[in-house]
């Protein structure tokens, strides 16, 4: 349901339909990026544990991202029944419910990644392809979050920079 949410939030303003561009530059590339990784052998070695506190510092920052937004919401709501609410009601709306699908999506994402990552600190083996999927997967679940993170910040400063117009 999360990852469906924030693939509906990956549309073109112009049709309305979902972005073939934004499916190959959020989904496809970070693909492309940790396939040409492994091709170069790049491991992360000592960069995973740095990799792994950042990103569980980063996750309650999130939930904390969700409150606020969830707070805005309600803020909306609440102007909206005093007939005093700021713009356009129905888009501010759907913008809050997009924002909140894409930070849904990135804390389940560095969850994923936080768990490859505590998979590969346990270094439970010399496999060559072990080793090389948990990288693989560690390298497309963090580009997948940071471009995410990107949208999100994108968002989230046009939502706040309209609302305070």
């Amino acid at each position: 349901m999360i990852i469906k949410q924030h693939i509906d939030t990956l549309y073109d303003n112009r049709d309305d339909k979902i972005s073939k561009w934004d499916i190959l530059f959020f989904f496809i590339f970070p693909l492309i990026l940790a396939v040409g990784l492994i091709y170069f052998n790049k491991e992360l070695k000592s960069s995973a544990d740095s990799l792994l506190v950042s990103l569980s510092i980063f996750t309650p920052l999130l939930l904390s991202l969700l409150v606020l937004i969830y707070d805005m919401g309600q803020k909306a709501v609440d102007k909206e029944q005093k007939s005093q609410f700021y713009g356009n009601y129905d888009s501010y709306m759907v913008k809050l419910r997009e924002i909140t699908a894409n930070i849904s999506f990135s804390i389940l994402i560095s969850i994923i990644v936080i768990v490859f990552l505590v998979v590969y600190s346990l270094n439970l083996g010399d496999n060559w392809y072990w080793k090389s999927f948990l990288n693989g997967a560690i390298y497309y679940f963090v580009s997948v979050f940071c471009l995410t993170l990107l949208m999100i910040l994108k968002r989230t400063h046009k939502l706040i920079s309209d609302s305070l117009k």
